[in-house]
């Protein structure tokens, strides 16, 4: 696994299409990579990608496929966090649960850099690495062909489908 983890610092990845997740709260949990992330719409009508998982103690935050809410909270002790990854608060906040050491500021989801392309959204965790135009290279026209035919990208109809194959 830790080649996963160096290739996950450059990569950027396909996330969802942006009309999975079309209004405000509107929140998709789903597997990228090895992680578990959510995209989704927040108040200033911005993208947001952020790892599903609480920074205290690692419980996974949204348990549902998909859903819409403006609070999202960890089952486990209650800790809450705004669309865009922000920490509101939690039930024992005023007993300082990581005493003086961490900021509420630091205590949010870990987000990721989303960049929105042909109705789809990608996202990286290197918010330092090139930009999405560099990392498309001369395969952007390629693209732009597949994805960028019309005004607003590609849309996807329906729900996806899951198939799980017990296999290897």
């Amino acid at each position: 696994m830790p080649y996963l983890r160096r290739l996950a610092r450059w990569l950027i990845g396909l996330v969802a299409s942006l009309l999975s997740v079309a209004a405000l709260g509107d929140a998709k949990s789903l597997l990228g990579g090895t992680l578990l992330v959510t995209p989704l719409i927040g108040a200033d009508g911005e993208v947001y990608v952020s790892l599903n998982v609480c920074p205290h103690r690692g419980m996974k935050i949204s348990t549902h496929d998909v859903g819409n809410t403006l609070v999202h909270l960890c089952i486990y002790h209650g800790w809450a966090f705004k669309p865009n990854g922000d920490f509101i608060g939690a039930p024992v906040e005023k007993e300082q649960m990581h005493g003086s050491i961490c900021s509420k500021a630091e205590l949010g989801l870990k987000k990721a850099r989303v960049e929105l392309y042909g109705g789809l959204i990608f996202a990286t965790w290197n918010h330092e690495g090139p930009s999405f135009e560099e990392y498309l290279g001369e395969a952007k026209f390629y693209f732009d062909m597949l994805w960028n035919r019309t005004d607003n990208g590609l849309e996807v109809l329906g729900p996806p489908q899951k198939v799980s194959i017990d296999c290897n």
